[in-house]
């Protein structure tokens, strides 16, 4: 009877140690097939023509007097268009080494990210590459990291963001003090981030406002407020360049302020909520498949809660913008800051709700609800995977192998078409299209069109040289 009392617990700690084990080794083989399906991608990534058109600014103009026309005549977007403008200034770099922009603004995410766990006192590995594998996932990569014009605005941003929040995030929870070089350091980042789109901006004044007033209330330093002024004279830098009246002017009549504020707030509940809660979700099997190995540096639930809720005002602000001026959410690599935002907001709940358990202390031997769902997500997800492979091998693995390599062979076809453009400088070009017949690879392509007097058309002829360039009908 004691046997049997005794060998059942035992027993049952033994099938959930082989599920957790199975269930680590899962979720490492499936991170490591996405980082190096990113890589694949990152290598194969090709100039579009917007980038031809800010390449061709800077030889015209030079790089500094890209950034002044650009602001002068189409927006206020200061140092995407002076990232933009130096990447593409030079022929050699902007077609042979193109690989360079999304490993820049990948590494600097991972880099940036690794900044705000530690902030929040996170200093696990596997979950810093479960956050970054999340953030990837959402991140809108066609447009904000495989192209050079959206990266610069949004995957850039998105980075850059993330450091300011995570040195904001340890002034406001005193776990350093406000020094002035961190404070210039601070107010310097502002700016940098309201050069690459209004839109965060306008998000971290309004994560900083709230923030600032509460720093203040507890600590009566009255120096916090030149990060709120920093924040502030950033988005004026941007929004009140001459160049986005210039481009709003084409624009429909935009919606009232207060009813494009609860029109964003709408479109939050409807677009990110649910999001977040699988992101609780997920963030949580994470943390309890990873235990923490020692306990983490205690950091104030209050400080948590209301970082979490400033968050929110910079999710529905930078929405806000987009509401009154599109009347929606906007293209999608908009979304890869508003992901960003409510990821880090999932990873905050959890943090506040979940316990960290240290490796080896616990002896309950039942598996806890959050490990037993994760597992069993596991185990679905893969048998689905091996489902689909055995019963519909040329819509599943088929496809997701050529699409794969869709990217190798648009960069192929793009690369004949550079060279050609390079040896046929001075004259006019008709050249073919790309197969139709051929799957879009996830890597940013937006192609010239039959119309030479396009601007795709312009933009490409000025940049080789040519006198003119069209694309023959397929």
């Amino acid at each position: 009877m004691n046997t049997t009392a005794t060998s059942y617990p035992t027993l049952l700690e033994n099938v959930r140690q082989a599920m957790i084990l199975s269930s680590r080794s899962t979720l490492a083989i499936l991170g490591v097939l996405y980082f190096a399906w990113l890589i694949w991608n990152l290598w194969y990534s090709i100039p579009s023509v917007d980038d031809f058109c800010y390449g061709y600014g800077g030889h015209l103009h030079g790089i500094l007097g890209n950034v002044a026309v650009i602001y002068q005549e189409w927006s206020g977007r200061y140092l995407a268009t002076f990232f933009i403008s130096l990447f593409a200034h030079s022929e050699q770099i902007l077609l042979h080494y193109y690989y360079l922009v999304p490993l820049s603004i990948l590494l600097f995410n991972l880099y940036a990210l690794r900044s705000f766990l530690q902030a929040l006192s996170e200093n696990s590995v596997i979950v810093l590459l479960g956050m970054f594998a999340l953030l990837m996932s959402f991140f809108q990569v066609r447009q904000s990291l495989y192209w050079l014009s959206g990266g610069a605005t949004y995957g850039l941003a998105c980075g850059i963001f993330l450091l300011l929040m995570a040195e904001e995030f340890k002034v406001f929870s005193a776990k350093v003090p406000l020094t002035k070089a961190r404070a210039i350091a601070i107010t310097l980042g502002s700016l940098l981030l309201a050069g690459c789109n209004e839109g965060a901006a306008l998000g971290h004044l309004a994560l900083m406002g709230p923030l600032t007033l509460l720093h203040y209330y507890h600590s009566k330093q009255k120096h916090i407020f030149w990060l709120l002024l920093g924040a502030l004279f950033g988005v004026l830098l941007s929004s009140m360049a001459p160049g986005n009246f210039v481009r709003l002017s084409g624009m429909h009549e935009h919606m009232g302020i207060l009813n494009a504020a609860w029109g964003a707030l709408v479109l939050i509940g409807k677009r990110y909520l649910l999001a977040l809660i699988i992101f609780v979700l997920l963030l949580n099997i994470l943390m309890r498949l990873f235990p923490a190995r020692s306990i983490k540096t205690s950091i104030s639930a209050p400080h948590i809660i209301a970082f979490t809720v400033c968050m929110f005002f910079a999710l529905w602000a930078g929405t806000f913008v987009r509401v009154y001026v599109m009347g929606d959410l906007g293209p999608s690599r908009t979304r890869t800051q508003d992901f960003m935002l409510v990821i880090m907001m999932a990873y905050c709940i959890v943090s506040y709700f979940n316990a960290r358990r240290v490796t080896g202390q616990s002896t309950q031997p039942f598996i806890a609800p959050a490990q037993a769902f994760g597992m069993l997500m596991v185990i679905m997800f893969s048998t689905w995977l091996l489902s689909a492979f055995n019963l519909h091998p040329y819509q599943s693995w088929s496809q997701l192998i050529t699409t794969t390599r869709s990217s190798a062979d648009l960069h192929q076809f793009m690369s004949q078409r550079f060279d050609l453009a390079l040896s046929s400088k001075g004259h006019s070009l008709e050249v073919p299209a790309y197969p139709e017949k051929n799957l879009m690879p996830i890597t940013y392509f937006s192609d010239i069109t039959a119309d030479e007097m396009h601007w795709e058309n312009i933009c490409f002829s000025n940049y080789f040289g040519l006198k003119s360039i069209i694309k023959k009908p397929q």
